[in-house]
């Protein structure tokens, strides 16, 4: 035991380890913690494509809900081959008749966002354009309430797979596991 003096005052300090209790109670927390997250490692890929199709169910929730409220069209944009997809809008040329599509941004929708590199996007079945596994869909939302009917296969590197149907009369995302194919009557 060491004394030392501080102001005119004497403390007291020992020099005492941790007890064998000590050491145990902290063993048996970090072996629960070890319980808990390891398994959950194991499904890192699989939580991560569901997280993504949560964000684009949020989106399209978001964008069906704008373009009533707005009364305008919102276009999701998706470029297979470079993981990336965007928001843009069509600003109408009454004129010459033309559409010029504009990036849109607010305080919700970034300028773009990146897949990650865990998510592959198998393919994107469309009523207009069928089953594409590269190149940009786009996937447009009208002021009436109403979606473009669309599914999308989306697969992490564990090889499962994820179906997400769009329903078009609500924008929302019905989820389900596996690869499902889903026909649409096409005009």
């Amino acid at each position: 035991m060491k004394n030392f003096i501080y102001k005119n005052k004497i403390f007291y300090s020992a020099n005492k380890g941790f007890t064998l209790i000590e050491l145990s109670v902290v063993l048996v927390i970090i072996g629960l913690l070890a319980l808990v997250l390891i398994p959950n490692l194991s499904n890192f890929g699989k939580e991560d494509i569901k997280y993504f199709s949560r964000k684009f169910d949020g989106m399209f929730q978001y964008l069906y809900a704008e373009a009533t409220i707005q009364r305008t069209n919102f276009y999701f944009n998706i470029d297979i081959n470079k993981k990336k997809y965007w928001v843009t809008t069509g600003k109408v040329d009454v004129e010459n008749k033309t559409v010029e599509m504009i990036n849109y941004t607010d305080d919700f929708v970034k300028a773009e966002y990146v897949i990650p590199e865990s998510v592959t996007i198998e393919d994107i079945d469309t009523v207009a354009n069928g089953k594409v596994s590269e190149g940009k869909v786009i996937v447009a939302f009208y002021p009436e309430g109403f979606v473009d009917p669309v599914t999308i296969h989306l697969k992490n590197k564990e090889e499962e797979e994820i179906t997400l149907l769009v329903l078009p009369l609500t924008g929302d995302i019905k989820v389900y596991d596996g690869y499902k194919e889903f026909t649409y009557k096409r005009e």
